[in-house]
């Protein structure tokens, strides 16, 4: 069990924090999002969305040791001419202004979410990527985030602006290191794509079974964007993923699709949020992911049309696999529809490997392993296939790899 650091500690910790911030404008947004977090509670299961994730015996304010002052690596690894990835004291007015606009308009929203709070005052990374107006590039920009070898904290806060009418693909990567201590991972993506933006946007997260993790991410489209959006959890401890899209603009299009994979104990939960807010508006969601061992994956589906939207359209569906009948999925979609000209649809399944299908491919002489292999390879590549053609392949060979490969 992780000890409790008392609150004077944290709040020295902060007060640190603050006199080396070098930004004042930040400093004041930290101090909101932090007199905010000291009104909140850790969340328990009497949260609606903490019912299926029990934080018991895990102390956030543990992570916080003066001593470990490393700060995480934040880079690209591939760049293009145009586009501009600053950290906050380059960032220019007109930068600025987007930046401080939009945090105090997120520390309004989540002012009641515990996590979202502790990220914005505590962030120790900021990254700021600009996709320009019409720029337009079918190779893909990497960005990597990662745990040094001993840094037990990571709170990476990033915003990305995607220009209008630009066309974009994008591959965020987040990776934490194996270790004997545990690591605690907090992050906040911002993620606004302007009118006629098309983006294809990747996230990775591959993290170890001595990971916490806890994120939110905030994306908003525009009038007639075109946005396809991958998440990818890889492991991982303990955790909880929120990911709100606001269809803020008429005409605005979302795919959003994922996969999930754990193993051994591991227990994830993600919570997608999908808002209506424009008319003409469509949005397809579809998650899928592979439990092993004792492991256990939670997903909600909310989906949010107001009365007033017009011409909508949503599907959601989520797909279970269990390797083992030890692991546990469990599917909640959520549907908030209050608009009659909308079609809407959702669907859920959780099924383990059978039987007749092992017999099958054992009968054209597959050992059963190679069977099994198949079987997983083939239920996850539908969507891994979907992400950038640089990414599927490499993706696809880490999730079988962390599943134990043919030694499933």
């Amino acid at each position: 069990m992780i000890g409790l650091v008392n609150q004077n500690s944290l709040e020295s910790e902060f007060n640190s924090l603050i006199a080396s911030e070098s930004v004042s404008w930040m400093n004041d947004l930290r101090s909101k999002a932090y007199s905010h977090w000291t009104k909140l509670k850790l969340p328990n299961q009497s949260h609606e969305s903490f019912r299926k994730i029990s934080l018991s015996g895990f102390f956030p304010e543990s992570f916080f040791q003066k001593e470990d002052k490393q700060v995480i690596s934040t880079r690209i690894l591939q760049n293009q001419s145009g586009i501009k990835w600053k950290q906050l004291e380059d960032l220019d007015s007109v930068e600025t202004e987007f930046v401080k606009s939009n945090l105090e308009r997120l520390i309004s929203s989540y002012s009641q979410d515990y996590f979202p709070m502790l990220s914005i005052a505590f962030h120790n990374s900021f990254s700021y990527i600009d996709i320009p107006d019409n720029f337009t590039s079918d190779e893909l920009v990497k960005l990597e985030i990662s745990f040094r070898e001993y840094t037990k904290l990571v709170i990476p806060l990033v915003f990305l602006r995607v220009g209008k009418f630009s066309k974009v693909h994008i591959l965020e990567k987040i990776t934490a290191p194996h270790s004997d201590e545990d690591h605690l991972f907090l992050g906040f993506n911002f993620i606004q794509e302007e009118e006629g933006a098309s983006s294809d946007l990747s996230l990775i997260e591959e993290f170890t079974d001595s990971t916490y993790h806890f994120r939110m991410i905030h994306q908003e489209l525009q009038k007639d964007t075109n946005s396809k959006f991958g998440y990818f959890n890889l492991g991982g401890f303990k955790g909880k993923t929120f990911i709100n899209t606001h269809l803020k603009g008429t005409g605005s299009t979302l795919y959003s699709f994922g996969v999930g994979s754990s193993k051994n104990r591991e227990k994830q939960d993600i919570e997608y949020s999908i808002f209506h807010e424009g008319n003409q508006t469509q949005s397809q969601l579809e998650f899928r992911a592979v439990l092993k061992d004792k492991s256990h994956h939670v997903f909600t589906g909310n989906l949010k049309i107001p009365k007033s939207v017009k011409n909508a359209s949503a599907s959601q569906v989520n797909n279970n696999l269990l390797i083992h009948k030890t692991a546990r999925a469990e599917s909640m979609p959520k549907l908030d529809v209050l608009a009659l000209d909308v079609q809407c649809s959702h669907g859920a399944t959780v099924g383990e490997v059978t039987e007749d299908e092992l017999f099958y491919l054992k009968s054209r002489g597959l050992p059963e392993p190679v069977a099994r292999q198949l079987i997983i390879e083939g239920f996850i590549t539908e969507l891994v296939d979907k992400t950038h053609e640089a990414v599927s392949q490499e993706l696809r060979s880490r999730i079988l790899q962390r599943l134990g490969g043919a030694n499933v």
